[in-house]
């Protein structure tokens, strides 16, 4: 029987005085969860915190809601990388399931922040990336995210960014590179923002030996994608907490300014 086997590792990083990283390991729902407060709003902390224990509150008191998203039928591979995807008719239910989700927790930070509105305007928010597998033992996953938190999949000695940041950078890169570079830290949306999110969103048959790497920009702000394949290709299986503090400890030496997270997943 194949386990999906996952540590996750949070580090404040060298200059903050706060970390406003939180993650998500909950085996039993087969969802698995990084976010990062937005860095010099209100109670960043607080904010992701809370998003967490709000997204996982909803897939809890809607399991049957979330669980029927896996009719899956055929899969169709992404260019030369060989990821299957789930087809789109069959993933219908599931962005509607996980959208009212991430909703419901970014209108509960809304609102808080509304609450709590600091005086010069400044106010809750939060990324999030995700991975939730509905059955246990089974690799077909929903793979979502708002924000610049990231998910990566590592197969066959590549890695791949399978989640979209929402950052002025990327929308940068998405018109052509017209203009002015944008700073990479301005990102476009974040939970709590508004009452509602546009989420990014993929499904995906995750196979044994694949390797998931989720993880918060103190740490793929401070190692490029070489770096980390480099230490993926590393890696030992049998010990992943291992692993993620090797790519904490690399981001902290590469400069590590910002609280670094680290989700490390795979199924044996």
């Amino acid at each position: 029987m194949r386990r999906f086997r996952s540590v996750g590792i949070t580090d404040i990083g060298l200059r903050r005085q706060n970390n406003e990283d939180n993650f998500l390991i909950d085996r039993d729902l087969g969802l698995f969860l990084v976010a990062d407060g937005v860095g010099g709003h209100m109670a960043g902390d607080l904010a992701s915190a809370m998003a967490v224990a709000a997204i996982r509150k909803y897939f809890l008191e809607h399991t049957e809601e979330f669980s029927a998203t896996n009719d899956v039928t055929d899969s169709m591979g992404m260019s030369d990388v060989k990821i299957p995807c789930w087809s789109e008719p069959s993933s219908n239910r599931g962005r509607i399931a996980i959208s009212a989700a991430l909703n419901y927790a970014s209108n509960i930070l809304f609102h808080e922040s509304q609450r709590l509105l600091a005086p010069d305007g400044r106010s809750m928010g939060t990324t999030i990336a995700g991975i939730y597998f509905p059955y246990p033992n089974d690799g077909r996953a929903a793979i979502f995210n708002v924000g610049d938190s990231r998910l990566y999949i590592f197969r066959d000695q590549r890695l791949v960014q399978l989640t979209t940041d929402h950052s002025a950078y990327q929308q940068w890169l998405s018109n052509g590179r017209s203009g002015p570079v944008p700073s990479r830290n301005i990102i476009t949306q974040a939970l709590g923002q508004a009452p509602k999110v546009m989420p990014s969103f993929r499904f995906e048959e995750i196979v044994t030996g694949d390797i998931i790497l989720m993880c918060t920009d103190g740490l793929w702000g401070c190692l490029d994608q070489q770096t980390l394949t480099t230490h993926l290709e590393d890696l030992d299986g049998d010990n992943l907490e291992g692993g993620g503090k090797k790519l904490i400890d690399s981001a902290l030496a590469a400069s590590g300014a910002d609280n670094i997270t680290v989700l490390l997943g795979q199924f044996t």
